[in-house]
């Protein structure tokens, strides 16, 4: 038989390749493999972006500093690389502060804001947040009304006249004193303030008078004038809302005054404390006391003492820091997704039964927090203190 050349081999070898290909081909338009996916993911918004906006220069710096202590000492307890945050010195002018809100918010593109310190510093860059809709948390502006028709700007911090209110019920109620003069500056909102609250509060009590309101400027020199028309009504109690300069003035002429005296937070300073003049058993408002008993005032100021040295004290504007920074971080973990700043103002604005170093407190309708008071006592050693108080409200 006659052999098959060659080529035809070589031929009939190539059809058989081409057609195994074909089938292969066939099969994986019917059944294509499914490609890797290689589109972007959906992005979620997982960082925190925190403003602090605090006066570290100028005036009150000292307010600010000590602030900031009591905030980078909160942020410590979030390491799990989720919050950023950004500093804007206010430089303890308004000026200042709505320049540092301007950084924060258009620059720095933050989602929340703590800040600013007082209440002027507050009023002035408060309604850019506001109209930016990023919310503002403030650690110490206790001026009244300073929330009203906002929707972004809280505070952590009590507003003035309800410790006037505290003072005046404390005064009749724990002291069982019926008769009260007041010593204000005329020229201070603060003071002022203070004073019609407490004066409210106290008339309320059946039995009580108002024998004296006497008032100085910011211009007074001449204090022992005042002293002397208080002194002729003879009170059970004098209220002095104010600051230290004018209270140091003050407790030179009321030494040996046998009156109980009342003040508010403007006493809770170490220039009052460590004056030599100083009058034992003054009895004032205020936010904080490193004295207090309660377990998370002792682990603060455990952990304070841990980061900035053994004989590093808290005060009240480290404590209230401290607070401003915990409930900020709350209220983000709180907010519903995505976390937008708005999301996140709503959850702050919800906020219940925050337990913090100054108080448990609750956010009413106007964003001032419901919570107590602490009532400092002035002895031959310095402020100790004697009673927090939580008033019916």
């Amino acid at each position: 038989m006659k052999s098959f050349p060659k080529f035809w081999w070589w031929f009939l070898s190539l059809l058989m390749v081409l057609g195994f290909l074909c089938v292969i081909n066939l099969r994986e338009q019917k059944n294509p493999a499914k490609k890797p996916d290689i589109s972007p993911p959906l992005l979620t918004k997982s960082i925190f972006k925190l403003g602090l906006l605090l006066p570290l220069t100028g005036e009150v710096a000292q307010f600010g500093q000590e602030a900031k202590k009591g905030i980078d000492l909160a942020l410590e307890t979030r390491k799990n690389g989720d919050l950023t945050v950004v500093v804007a010195d206010s430089q303890s002018t308004v000026t200042g502060s709505v320049q540092g809100i301007n950084k924060l918010i258009q620059f720095d593109k933050v989602d929340l804001v703590i800040g600013d310190i007082t209440t002027n510093l507050t009023q002035g860059s408060s309604p850019i947040a506001e109209s930016q809709k990023i919310p503002m948390l403030s650690p110490a502006s206790t001026g009244d009304g300073i929330t009203l028709g906002k929707h972004y700007l809280s505070r952590i911090c009590f507003q003035d006249s309800f410790q006037g209110f505290v003072m005046g019920q404390f005064a009749f109620h724990n002291l069982h004193k019926t008769s009260a003069a007041l010593i204000f500056d005329s020229d201070n909102d603060y003071s002022r303030g203070i004073k019609n609250a407490f004066k409210k509060a106290f008339l309320q009590n059946s039995g009580t008078k108002i024998v004296a309101e006497v008032a100085y400027s910011g211009q007074t020199s001449d204090f022992m004038s005042i002293v002397k028309k208080v002194k002729k009504e003879n009170p059970d109690v004098v209220f002095i809302p104010g600051f230290p300069n004018q209270i140091n003035s003050l407790l030179n002429e009321l030494k040996g005054f046998e009156p109980v005296i009342l003040g508010a937070d403007g006493w809770d300073s170490p220039d009052v404390e460590n004056n030599k003049n100083r009058v034992e058993n003054v009895y004032f408002s205020t936010h904080f006391s490193s004295e207090d008993s309660d377990k998370s005032v002792v682990d603060f100021l455990s952990d304070f003492k841990k980061k900035y040295g053994p004989n590093a004290k808290p005060g009240l504007f480290a404590a209230l820091g401290y607070d401003a920074a915990l409930l900020a971080m709350d209220s983000y973990m709180r907010a519903k997704n995505p976390k937008t700043s708005e999301n996140i103002n709503s959850a702050l604005l919800e906020t219940q039964n925050f337990k913090g170093v100054t108080g448990t407190l609750s956010l009413d309708a106007d964003h001032n927090p419901k919570k107590s008071v602490v009532i400092l006592k002035t002895t031959s050693k310095g402020f100790q203190f004697f009673n927090r108080i939580s008033p019916a409200l």
